[in-house]
């Protein structure tokens, strides 16, 4: 059964479950005062008036819960087929985990996020390839607490570009966060580690935006070209969301805060699943976007993405390996 067709069904289930659960909703509402009068009126009401009213209660209550939760036994099936749907035709392979999610230790390591103390999690992982290049994308959320109450939320997406070598320096490239004064920097996102150093680019609209550091200014400026500014403006000033984009070791590390999760259907499964699974094409097309833009269109990263030339030919392990949560 194709995605669409598998999506329709499932529209379907639930609805009739839905209409199966009113209907006898209705029948239980009209019915037991039915058999509560007949009940008395044959010598039967010796029973408690209070009891009968809480075992209606009760089934009421039964009832109700169950036609709120029964139905959404559908909706995970519902959601993956629109995942899956919506990845046809983007990648040359992919492949879709709606439970699992990005490692919180291996974004500790990279140094991008400040996590101490929060809640990390994540969901609705994929993982495959495009353009020959192996890619990681996952929803993330991150909550901080201060003294027992939630301080904000952090809700968007990881992706994850892996190369076969190594490229040649670190780089940290994130937002500012806007601000009645004028700029901040973003309570999620870290701008540098210890042994990095702030980096100027002389491009006084780029500098207002962006906040670069790195490790060595000559191998940054080698990645960080004035077309490379251009893309990193023209993705801010199309979508205007905060993210950080670093270069660490032989992985590019894109973490964009829309938000809102890549696949999000409503719960009610109602809507045109068309319009769902364009919604969720759009929101992956940004890995299309990175790597057409920021990886090959770069002379210096398209060199390294194509070392090897075949995927087949690379002896790396797994990209998830190591990444998602086990």
């Amino acid at each position: 059964m194709s995605s669409l067709k598998e999506i329709r069904f499932l529209q379907e289930k639930a609805l009739k479950s839905d209409k199966g659960w009113i209907a006898t909703a209705l029948l239980w509402v009209f019915l037991f005062p039915a058999v509560f009068f007949f009940a008395a009126k044959h010598g039967a009401g010796a029973l408690p008036l209070s009891l009968l009213m809480t075992v209606y209660g009760i089934g009421i209550l039964l009832i109700g819960i169950l036609m709120k939760y029964l139905p959404r036994r559908f909706y995970k099936a519902y959601k993956a087929a629109i995942a899956k749907e919506a990845a046809a035709g983007l990648f040359d392979e992919f492949t879709y985990l709606p439970k699992t999610g990005f490692d919180p230790e291996v974004l500790k390591e990279t140094g991008l996020m400040n996590l101490y103390g929060k809640r990390f999690y994540s969901d609705d992982y994929y993982e495959g390839i495009y353009q020959d290049i192996r890619f990681a994308r996952a929803d993330i959320e991150i909550g901080g607490r201060l003294g027992g109450l939630v301080r904000g939320k952090f809700v968007g997406n990881w992706n994850v570009f892996t190369f076969p070598e190594k490229i040649p320096g670190d780089l940290w490239i994130t937002t500012y966060k806007p601000c009645n004064e004028g700029r901040d920097l973003h309570e999620y996102f870290r701008y540098r580690d210890e042994d990095s150093v702030l980096l100027t680019t002389g491009n006084e609209a780029f500098d207002e935006v962006f906040l670069c550091s790195c490790k060595d200014k000559a191998d940054a400026f080698s990645i960080l070209t004035p077309q490379l500014m251009r893309k990193l403006m023209g993705f801010y000033e199309k979508t205007g969301y905060p993210f950080a984009v670093a270069w660490i070791d032989n992985r590019l590390h894109v973490i964009v805060e829309d938000k809102k999760d890549t696949v999000h259907p409503g719960r009610q499964m109602d809507g045109n699943p068309l319009k769902e699974i364009e919604r969720a094409k759009n929101d992956l097309r940004f890995v299309c976007d990175i790597v057409d833009e920021i990886i090959m269109g770069n002379r210096i990263f398209s060199e390294f993405a194509l070392m090897g030339n075949a995927i087949e030919e690379q002896t790396d392990p797994i990209l998830g390996e190591g990444l998602r949560r086990q």
